[in-house]
């Protein structure tokens, strides 16, 4: 089953989210490395969107089904291979080697906002969708990383506001604390509004590669040492969680 499409709109590879929530199980981290894949072998492309063809929907994030069906299995391995993976996708977009956008025209939730937080620019509809962090509801806390890379996107006030109460913000009020390049009406002229701010681009790959690289050297050294203490914990805890 395809969950994503992939085409040249001139310069600028656009990836299509076709899974309508969008969520984060392993199908969807294969087949998003492997157009990944496509886009950085191909020297044509100078910059990348991220796009949902979901007329409510950006992305919400982790499967939850998925997770708790195989927690109930015993399938550890499973699960930490897929939590690898989300960390894994986020390491490769923040150094992607060309700018990535993401044309948010639909909520964005969970790891599907922290999705939306790797990207190195983020345009959202003003007119339908929220950002949200609802982890503290559903009991699934942050991975050390995670934090590090969202307080390179918005500030300390409004980040601890989300992470604490699960509060959703609209477009308007991204876009006033910086965390948005642009608020646009209509999932269509957010795509096209995405694509146009994308087309701007023809910068050298290895330097914006290195940018990245050096911008984000914090996150990744989190990644390493922290993040896979804090896999073997949410594993312990789903474990519980199920038998209790």
């Amino acid at each position: 089953m395809s969950l994503m499409t992939l085409e040249a709109r001139g310069q600028v590879a656009l990836l299509t989210m076709t899974g309508g929530e969008n969520r984060h199980n392993p199908e969807f981290l294969q087949q998003f490395q492997q157009i990944l894949d496509q886009v950085e072998s191909d020297e044509h492309y100078q910059a990348l969107v991220l796009a949902s063809d979901d007329d409510k929907n950006w992305s919400l994030g982790l499967d939850t089904d998925w997770l708790a069906a195989a927690s109930q299995q015993g399938r550890d391995d499973d699960i930490r291979a897929l939590l690898n993976g989300l960390i894994q996708l986020l390491k490769r977009l923040l150094s992607f080697p060309l700018p990535v956008i993401a044309a948010v025209s639909g909520h964005a939730y969970g790891n599907g906002a922290i999705l939306a937080c790797a990207c190195d620019f983020r345009l959202m509809r003003s007119d339908r969708g929220f950002f949200c962090f609802p982890e503290v509801n559903v009991g699934v806390p942050f991975f050390p990383s995670m934090f590090e890379l969202i307080e390179r996107v918005m500030p300390s006030s409004l980040f601890n506001r989300m992470l604490h109460s699960g509060e959703r913000q609209d477009a308007a009020t991204l876009l006033s604390h910086g965390v948005i390049e642009q608020a646009v009406s209509g999932k269509d002229e957010t795509l096209d509004q995405a694509l146009a701010f994308a087309g701007e681009f023809h910068k050298p790959r290895w330097v914006f590669a290195e940018n990245k690289r050096r911008r984000f050297r914090a996150v990744f050294e989190v990644m390493e040492k922290h993040d896979p203490q804090a896999t073997e914990y949410l594993i312990f805890a789903l474990a519980q969680q199920c038998r209790n």
